[in-house]
């Protein structure tokens, strides 16, 4: 208990620290309120709109709020709205009435303004500007002159004064709405607040930024249509308004009210041509807008269709000036979507030529389908979860140190839960999250390996590992995100127990040892405590590890608890569960290869011949000439009935690296990659035709044509299978044959649905484009020398009138293809309105297709040109030129030019570690074992250590090719290389004074000379030299080597190699050393007790001496060796 006074001072000492953060928290919200510079830097989260809601003096809603994402939505509609609709009022002249709708979106733009003056904050300079007062000055300042001219009411007082009867009445309020189109100069910015919320979800914005683009050549074209029909209906005069629109009595090619509309027009042509009505004016507004459209986008993207022209000075003069603008119009077509096409402003660019870059080096090295799956899964998920992006901690220490705290805050809470890092500072802790690194690992990658000397930890951000046994066989633990692991490394320099394995794709955080002492040693901090807790977590988990071990022991013994659990578990498994697939549904079975190329052929099939039966049936239901196509369909439908079947069950899939072979597993896959779509597509509609009809089989098989959505997946296998046997296709190949694959496709989808309009939709209308195909015109008198013929009687035309269906296809198919490849020769020309919809609907999948495959083939050529072989020729031609001008001797050219050309013959890649980079360390070391394998096989001594030492040296070696007589290294020369032969042979010459060496090469004169005796001066295939560079300070070489023949030789550094050691025992970094310095070959040519005879021979000068510790091969031999012999073969079990 306390006294009073001592209660006093504690209620006071409270007190004041109460009123102390009181003022301080006061403070704080002022600071974040009034300067958001401030809050930005201080406040990670989004700003919301209650972070800048204060009533009266700030603006109600920020930029990321959902009203203002909302609105900006609503005034794009009315930006649209106003945009289609006034030009079209005055080349229609519309009732007044018609303007309510006009209106009250106007009444929309007016609250925009009072929003924009008043409500919406504004972020200016970067800066978020909340006050309304600054608000208001920014609107006065950029848009208070254009948002009141474009409100001003014209219209609606014109409409007031003059009222809605006069003649006039109509074209002076759509001039004078003409003022509203200046609010289309806000549209890039609306565009841009609406675009930042996209990206906010994530959708792929390259298709939503190409229907923009094409939205906004449909509005240039129709402006261009509406000025075209303007032009022809301004030519009449008020003096038609008495005339009879309805009389059926043609003056010359028309009736006298539609003659005096369109007398020398356009308008007249089309008319006279047959395209539009001689009664009622020509026909309505839609029809006469219709065939003004029809002019207007052809014109706009240089398709020559030639069925509607101008015909006075002033069409003619308008039709220049708008040919001029659809050169740019047409080039900024090519321009966007050949750059989309070709991933030339896109984040994908850099994404498709690394992965490319990648299969072609595992394509060159034969390096097999499990490397290649595995890369290309992981650059999947690369790409899903950080669009590609590796280099994260690149950008954040690129930038001043306090972007670089805030943009790392997420991850202090690594640190601060970790729990021998309770006791450090707030300082410490961001002084370490700024030392943490991203790394990114694909399932089955080894993260750290037993036995290694630890240099790090590690901090799950994301995805599982699993804690294992020495052999990989016993998983003691799995750790999820949040968990730690490795922390061993940090505090004692020992072995690791286990072995850290990815389960599934994984991103941690490491924390190097280096950096951690740094940090510690800056700030004088006292490891003592945090000591003490890591001990007692090291406890832990290694009782938890020998718990886990002893049950799986436990449970391998008959009778015992865990053992009678364990067998009834397996037993109770469903059979499907524990299957085993076939290894003909194996991925890349010749069975699986076999049915998915008759697939993709099949479904290929069904592309082509749905549309075509749909389009060009015989009309007689008697006519069995298809029978047998549809056998061939029938078939076709059975064997997709059990491609069904096998994929939702039997066959193996690959997921996240693992092969999957239960039920559940590829059933779950199959779902979620297009079962519903081959559900559906199998349904075999065409039985109802029993009942309906024969007439109905091919509409009924339509449903059949789902199949085509699955045709990009098969062409995506069949170029894996390319690859797997041989062919290697690279992306931009692989993207040129689908745009043209997908191009042929289209371009008869497209004729088949044009003879489908004349066929279903315009049976009864006299003239189509196919009565009109002939050459003397449509109609009775043409009889069969047009496609088609209409017959009076029946009040209809017949489909075709050739003897085959043929003809028919081959005209549909030459007006398609002259019209989407922008030739257009106009012998073919829509009729109807909806033939003239068709067309344009034709012309603008023309132009796409067109810009597509200019993007594909730039693709190809910037791939050769930036990492294919003409990058390569380019580099070489350069390097020669470099060459010639510094006068390199003609020697020493042929030596750099051969490195260069053998290395680009051996991977075709420019630069292989940076290729490779992208990728996580375990699975570069993989590939590059794979490439080094034979090259390490030549090297005896490698084969006694572990895998994963091999692995790290095979990712450290680099090579060098030498032509013949080629100098490798001259004696005195400074180097830290070891070289190892893989080809051809070399010759090693001692220098005759010892003056060039330095004190360790002296030193080791005698030793030199041994080795000499025991393996001579002629180097073959396994042997290595320069490793002399490993015991000297200096780097001074001991030997000339000079190359006997050509020779492939891989070189590893001394700081590579020490690297490699730091992750060995001390006992084991010793043997390694020790078979570098006294082995070569298949011969030892040093062994202990050496040293001491050298001792003799120098006169007592010391040498480098070897490690005390040797390995036991080393030992044994020199227990064997003979005196007069000092080459000692090695045992094949050693």
């Amino acid at each position: 208990a306390c006294d009073a006074p001592t209660r006093r001072n504690i209620d006071n000492a409270l007190a004041d620290a109460v009123r102390r953060k009181t003022r301080q928290n006061t403070n704080i919200n002022r600071n974040i309120t009034d300067f958001p510079k401030c809050r930005r830097q201080t406040v990670s989260e989004t700003l919301t709109e209650a972070a800048v809601t204060v009533p009266g003096l700030k603006a109600r809603y920020s930029p990321e709020s959902v009203f203002r994402r909302s609105w900006d939505v609503v005034i794009l509609l009315c930006y649209g709205y106003n945009a289609w609709a006034i030009p079209f009022r005055i080349a229609a002249q519309t009732h007044p009435l018609y303007y309510i709708v006009d209106w009250i979106l106007d009444i929309c733009l007016v609250a925009d303004s009072f929003l924009n003056y008043r409500e919406f904050a504004v972020v200016i300079k970067g800066d978020l500007v909340t006050k309304r007062s600054a608000i208001k000055r920014h609107y006065i300042k950029t848009r208070l002159k254009t948002d009141l001219v474009s409100s001003l009411p014209l219209d609606l007082l014109a409409f007031l004064i003059v009222g809605g009867h006069h003649p006039k009445a109509a074209l002076v309020m759509d001039v004078l709405r003409l003022p509203k189109l200046l609010r289309l100069c806000r549209l890039p910015k609306v565009l841009g607040d609406i675009y930042r919320t996209l990206e906010d979800t994530n959708l792929p914005l390259a298709p939503i930024r190409l229907t923009q683009f094409f939205l906004g050549v449909i509005i240039v074209a129709h402006w261009a249509a509406c000025g075209f029909l303007a032009l022809a209906t301004w030519e009449h005069g008020d003096w038609c308004d008495g005339l009879d629109e309805d009389s059926a009595e043609i003056v010359d090619w028309a009736n006298e009210h539609t003659e005096c509309l369109w007398h020398d027009t356009w308008i007249q042509q089309q008319i006279v041509n047959g395209k539009l009505p001689t009664t009622h004016g020509g026909g309505d507004v839609l029809q006469l807008y219709i065939r003004a459209f029809n002019w207007a986008l052809p014109t706009l993207v240089v398709v020559v269709i030639g069925d509607v022209t101008p015909i006075t000075s002033a069409e003619t003069l308008y039709v220049f000036l708008w040919i001029v603008v659809g050169v740019s119009i047409n080039a900024a077509i090519i321009g966007n979507v050949a750059n989309i096409v070709a991933n030339l402003e896109t984040e994908s660019t850099e994404y498709v030529e690394r992965l490319d870059a990648i299969k072609s080096f595992v394509h060159r090295n034969n390096l097999g389908t499990t490397l290649q799956a595995r890369v290309e899964q992981f650059m999947a998920y690369l790409w899903a979860t950080h669009g590609g992006v590796t280099n994260d901690d690149d950008f954040i220490h690129s930038l001043p140190y306090t972007l670089q705290l805030d943009l790392t805050k997420s991850r202090q809470r690594h640190i601060r839960h970790c729990p021998f890092f309770d006791f450090c500072s707030d300082e410490i802790i961001r002084a370490l999250t700024l030392c943490l690194k991203l790394h990114i690992f694909s399932p089955n990658d080894v993260i750290i390996h037993a036995d290694d000397m630890g240099q790090e930890m590690y901090f799950l951000e994301r995805g599982t590992v699993e804690v294992v046994s020495r052999n990989g066989k016993t998983v003691f633990a799995t750790l999820t995100s949040g968990c730690f692991f490795g922390e061993t490394a940090l505090f004692f320099k020992q072995q690791r127990n286990s072995t850290i394995r990815a389960a599934a794709f994984c991103e941690v955080y490491r924390l190097d040892k280096s950096d951690l002492d740094r940090e510690l040693r800056q700030r004088d901090f006292d490891l003592s405590r945090m000591l003490d807790i890591f001990t007692g977590i090291a406890k832990s988990n290694k009782r938890r590890n020998e718990a886990v071990a002893n049950n799986l022991r436990a449970s391998a013994v008959e009778g015992t608890k865990l053992y009678k659990l364990i067998k009834t578990d397996e037993a109770e498994l469903p059979r499907g569960k524990r299957r085993t697939a076939r290894k003909v549904f194996l991925p890349n079975s010749a069975f699986r290869v076999i049915w998915d190329l008759i697939s993709l052929v099949f479904a290929t099939y069904y592309a082509v011949s749905i549309p075509y039966w749909l389009a060009f049936i015989e009309e007689d239901p008697s006519e069995r000439s298809h029978a047998t196509w549809l056998a061939l369909d029938f078939i076709i439908g059975i064997f997709f009935l059990v491609d069904v079947h096998l994929r939702a069950r039997c066959f193996a899939v690959l997921q996240h690296g693992r092969l999957a072979t239960d039920e559940s597993s590829i059933l779950r896959n199959y779902f979620g990659s297009g079962m519903v779509i081959d559900i559906v597509s199998c349904i075999p509609l065409e039985v109802l035709s029993i009942g309906l009809g024969w007439r109905h089989v091919h509409l009924l098989r339509a449903g059949h044509f789902l199949r085509v959505l699955r045709l990009p997946e098969y062409l995506t296998r069949a170029d894996s299978y390319l690859t797997l046997w041989g062919v290697r296709v690279s992306a931009a190949s692989h993207l040129l044959t689908k745009m043209f694959f997908f191009y042929v496709l289209t371009n008869h989808w497209l004729a088949c649905g044009w003879m489908m309009i004349h066929r279903y939709i315009e049976r009864s209308v006299e003239f189509t484009w196919a009565t009109t195909d002939c050459a003397i015109g449509g109609g009775p008198a043409a009889g069969d020398g047009c496609l088609a013929t209409w017959d009076d009687d029946l009040e209809q035309h017949n489909v075709c009138n050739r003897d085959t269906m043929t003809t028919c296809y081959t005209r549909a198919v030459y007006y398609v293809i002259t019209t989407i490849s922008t030739v257009g020769y106009g012998d073919i020309s829509p009729v109807t309105a909806l033939e003239t919809i068709y067309q344009n609907i034709v012309v603008l999948t023309g132009a796409c297709f067109f810009a597509g495959i200019i993007g594909a083939f730039s693709a190809l050529l910037s791939q050769s040109d930036t990492s294919g072989s003409n990058a390569f020729k380019l580099k070489f031609q350069r390097l020669r030129e470099y060459m010639a001008c510094r006068e390199y001797p003609p020697d020493l050219q042929d030596e750099i030019l051969t490195y260069h050309k053998h290395r680009w013959d051996q991977s075709h890649v420019l630069d292989k570690k940076k290729i490779l980079s992208t990728l996580p360390l375990p699975l570069q070391m993989d590939l590059s074992h794979g490439v080094m394998k034979n090259v390490l096989g030549r090297i005896p001594f490698i084969g006694n250590y572990p895998l994963v030492v091999q692995k790290r040296i095979a990712h450290a070696l680099t090579v060098q090719v030498c032509p013949p007589e080629s100098t490798i290294y001259t004696v005195g020369d400074i180097g830290w290389d070891v070289y190892f032969i893989a080809k051809g042979t070399a010759k090693i010459t001692l220098p005759r004074d010892d003056s060039v060496l330095d004190a360790a090469g002296i030193a080791n004169a005698a030793r030199l000379k041994r080795k000499e005796d025991a393996i001579g001066t002629m180097y073959r295939p396994g042997n290595h030299f320069g490793e002399s560079c490993l015991t000297s300070e200096s780097g001074v070489r001991q030997e000339t080597v000079i190359s006997n023949s050509a020779v492939e030789l891989y070189l590893i550094t001394k700081d590579d190699l020490e690297a490699i050691w730091k992750y060995m025992p001390v006992e084991k970094c010793d043997a390694f050393k020790n078979d570098l310095l006294s082995r070569n070959g298949n011969a030892w040519h040093s062994f202990e007790g050496d040293d001491d005879d050298e001792e003799d021979d120098n006169d007592g000068m010391p040498l480098s001496p070897l490690s005390s510790s040797s390995s036991y091969l080393l030992k044994q031999a020199s227990s064997k060796r003979l005196l007069t012999n000092r080459t000692m073969p090695l045992q094949p079990n050693r």
